[in-house]
């Protein structure tokens, strides 16, 4: 099932780049042409994980904007190499600053708007820079048309339907338990519904970091739903829950399915998360500006948030002068020293900067891999190929398995693409020559990256890392303490343990907000709730109310926390990924769990992700 997927996002993603290819070559050119696959491909990705149409338009409208004035800008910089590196660096240093928050989103708003420009440097005119003006829009303006008319690709509909079908999972497993037929099978449907929606969620906008308030009321009432269904299963494997309950319950969620106005309408709500499960539905009823964004700031705090930004400690500011700085050289070596095609060494360095270090390392390592490897596949097909209608036959044709590795193997998506733009280029030059230039450039871009890398190291950022390590191993002493207590059946207080634990996250917070440090911020909120589950297991443990399913929380936590401690200090992922699989995945941990254990960690390891 997943290759089938990805067999379809690669085929979309391959159509939607050469469509526009093929309507602008037979209409303005080759040149254009290019320009405007590479504009439909880049816009694609980033109107694709757009929440409803009114964001996808509003991006829509940025991108153009965005890249006819690259295009515009490079024809200035025709008048020297002053001009050129100035406008390069001032160019590429705002555009990231302001599009940082869209890399945090998972998509890179940036890139589009800059590699346009790069490749828009070789314009000598102003008709030929028109005419790559207009390609560009075609390809963007049909890269979004094409999904709407040919998948109906409204983020907003399918996130809905997903909702609506997880409570219709639930309502078939309540009833499922009435009859006492097919229980497992209908309940591992609802899971595997619920675990549709959380993947449908985080990977598009619609996750914590750029949702809109519809969407996080849409993830609120899936989880309220999550929790409700998981009180039923439980009572229900340890038979205390009666038929009279589970027709209720049956009543209760059809009741919801068609629920319109307010809670006054439901006298009979007895507990109180189904009360929470009314108040969720109305608040989707009820209208709400579906494109506000906290991460989007508000003009009355604008000048604050302004002001924040451009601390030199804040991420967003380093990464934009880490860009504009790579890039510029990236130009100014291309120019220089002029050889064919000494465009790809800005390009390669604008695809490798990332904000964080250990991304752009990665990257780095594999995109030379990659380009090694792609280099070697075409030195073994080139010969075998005669004529040029099947080089560019194949040339084409290699994007589609590129796209298919796309996000789960980058070398091997990177040797694909490089088939294809060397297929593309010994039309003019010697295949030897493609070959030598394409692994120089590479590896040169790597190197300086990497220099550039070290060079705005923050000290800062190292400084809170250690902070964040040791109030994550105060974490880890409470629960060995709680632990360890119980097991002894001792009544001892760890109020001052518990007490450091929530100082330590006020300060880090003050501080992380002072540098404007979105990553460490995303970490902290999460481990709030972590630590609000510490309170409530101590809290149990002081009553004496510890039962066996808190214990195994307990101690899966203790488990969870130590993997999340060596991945900090030494980027450890594999166990902390074994232990999240077998907290989401052990169907018979599953079975024993509290209600929310599992979305505790799903939302504690938001912040893991960079």
């Amino acid at each position: 099932m997943l290759y089938i997927e990805r067999i379809k996002r690669a085929g979309r993603v391959t159509f939607i780049g050469f469509l526009p290819f093929i309507v602008v070559y037979y209409t303005l050119g080759l040149s254009p042409a290019v320009l405007s696959g590479i504009g439909a491909v880049h816009t694609y990705f980033v109107t694709s994980k757009g929440f409803n149409r009114r964001r996808v338009v509003l991006r829509t409208v940025k991108l153009i904007l965005g890249i006819n004035l690259a295009v515009l800008l490079a024809l200035l910089t025709m008048g020297g190499v002053f001009p050129l590196l100035t406008i390069t660096f001032l160019f590429v240093g705002v555009v990231t600053f302001f599009s940082f928050e869209e890399y945090l989103g998972g998509f890179m708003a940036h890139r589009p708007i800059l590699l346009i420009y790069l490749l828009s440097l070789s314009n000598k005119s102003l008709a030929s820079s028109l005419t790559n003006m207009a390609g560009v829009s075609i390809g963007i303006i049909l890269s979004v048309m094409t999904p709407q008319i040919l998948w109906a690709a409204d983020p907003d509909k399918i996130m809905r339907g997903l909702v609506e079908d997880y409570l219709d999972k639930i309502l078939g497993e309540v009833m499922s338990y009435k009859s006492k037929k097919n229980t497992s099978k209908v309940r591992e449907e609802t899971r595997a519904s619920y675990q549709k929606f959380l993947g449908e969620f985080y990977k598009s906008s619609y996750g914590p970091l750029l949702s809109t308030s519809h969407g996080r009321d849409l993830f609120d009432f899936a989880l309220a739903l999550h929790n409700y269904i998981e009180c039923i299963r439980r009572d229900f494997n340890r038979d205390k829950i009666t038929s009279e309950k589970l027709l209720r319950s049956e009543t209760f969620i059809k009741g919801l399915k068609k629920l319109k106005g307010t809670s006054e309408a439901y006298p009979e709500l007895e507990n109180t998360l189904e009360k929470i499960l009314v108040d969720k539905k109305i608040d989707l009823i009820a209208p709400r500006d579906s494109g506000s964004s906290p991460y989007h700031p508000s003009s009355k705090n604008y000048f604050l948030w302004l002001k924040r930004a451009l601390n030199p400690h804040s991420a967003r500011f380093r990464y934009a002068m880490k860009m504009s700085i790579v890039v510029t050289l990236g130009v100014f070596l291309a120019r220089e020293y002029s050889l064919e095609k000494s465009i790809w060494l800005p390009t390669t360095m604008l695809v490798l900067t990332l904000p964080y270090s250990k991304d752009t390392r990665r990257k780095t390592i594999n995109r030379i891999a990659g380009t090694l490897l792609g280099i070697l596949l075409a030195s073994i097909v080139i010969p075998l190929i005669e004529t040029n209608t099947l080089k560019a036959v194949l040339a084409i044709s290699s994007f589609f398995p590129a796209f298919f590795f796309l996000g789960v193997n980058y070398p091997v998506m990177v040797m694909f693409t490089t088939l294809s733009t060397i297929l593309m280029t010994i039309s003019y030059l010697s295949p030897e020559a493609v070959y030598l230039q394409r692994g120089f450039y590479t590896i040169l871009a790597g190197v300086i990256v990497v220099v550039a890398e070290y060079l705005f190291l923050d000290r800062e950022h190292m400084g809170i890392k250690i902070r964040l390590i040791a109030m994550f191993k105060n974490d880890l002493l409470i629960l060995r303490r709680i632990d360890g207590l119980h097991r002894e059946e001792k009544r001892e207080h760890i109020d001052d343990l518990l007490l450091k634990g929530y100082l330590y996250r006020e300060l880090l917070m003050r501080r992380v907000k002072e540098i404007d440090n979105t990553q460490y911020q995303r970490i902290i909120r999460g481990s709030g709730i972590f630590m609000d589950k510490l309170m409530f297991l101590y809290s149990e443990f002081k009553n004496q109310s510890l039962s066996e399913i808190h214990i195994e929380d307990l101690r899966i936590m203790e488990e969870f926390l130590e993997a999340y401690i060596s991945f900090i200090e030494r980027g450890e992922k594999e166990k902390l990924s074994l232990i999240l699989n077998k907290i989401l995945e052990d169907l018979e941990w599953k079975e024993r769990s509290t209600v929310e254990i599992s979305e505790l960690l799903n939302h504690f390891m938001e912040g893991a992700k960079e």
